[in-house]
């Protein structure tokens, strides 16, 4: 992955290559934080992976798990960043 962009509150991440997910090869991952209400939002979105993709429902709950456990961390101090399947 190489920085695509990092500007205050947001950082692209640009995926050349994949080994295990050749079909991330090309997309983009971007983060986005800001202020919301007293607290603060962060925003996510994998551009190019699609449904379409065989991955897609691995990759859909893989990202749910990690950014549950960015959110667990932010707030308790402990997240759940690694489990073994």
């Amino acid at each position: 992955m190489d920085v695509a962009s990092l500007e205050p509150g947001r950082v692209e991440w640009f995926v050349e290559r994949a080994p295990y997910t050749p079909e991330w090869d090309g997309t983009t991952i971007v983060f986005e934080i800001g202020a919301s209400g007293e607290g603060t939002a962060l925003r996510f979105r994998h551009r190019g992976l699609t449904p379409q993709f065989e991955c897609y429902e691995m990759c859909h709950a893989g990202w749910t798990h990690y950014l549950a456990s960015l959110v667990a961390y932010a707030e308790t101090g402990q997240g759940d960043p690694y489990r073994e399947d």
